[in-house]
């Protein structure tokens, strides 16, 4: 379904979009990533990544693309930014996606934990 932002108009009357591609040569592969990456840190606080780790990271797309990767071509991000910061422990969104390879994505969603306290 077409759903705008408020304050802009469908002119063309446009309700639902359908997107179909030719997904025969497409597979899953999954990886495990050693790596996550922390971005826009509150400037007064300090987040750390409980576990730096994630397993199991569902990725798709053309077999002559997925065959090649390897969990190096693969980030995965925790943005701190998009959130109210509270202090503890707390489970956040990872964002996983690979740079340089277009015709590929992350299937799923994936979380992790993280530390958050005041600067001292």
């Amino acid at each position: 379904d077409v759903t705008l932002p408020s304050g802009f108009e469908n002119v063309d009357n446009i309700l639902s979009v359908e997107v179909t591609f030719d997904t025969d040569d497409y597979v899953a592969q999954t990886f495990n990533l050693s790596e996550i990456t922390l971005v826009n840190e509150p400037q007064n606080y300090d987040v750390t990544i409980n576990n730096p780790y994630l397993n199991n990271v569902k990725i798709v797309g053309p077999s002559e693309v997925v065959s090649e990767l390897t969990a190096g071509d693969i980030v995965a991000e925790v943005d701190v930014s998009d959130r109210e910061v509270v202090t503890g422990q707390i489970k956040v969104p990872v964002q996983v996606y690979v740079p340089n390879k277009g015709t590929v994505w992350a299937v799923g969603s994936y979380s992790t934990l993280v530390t958050i306290s005041e600067k001292q």
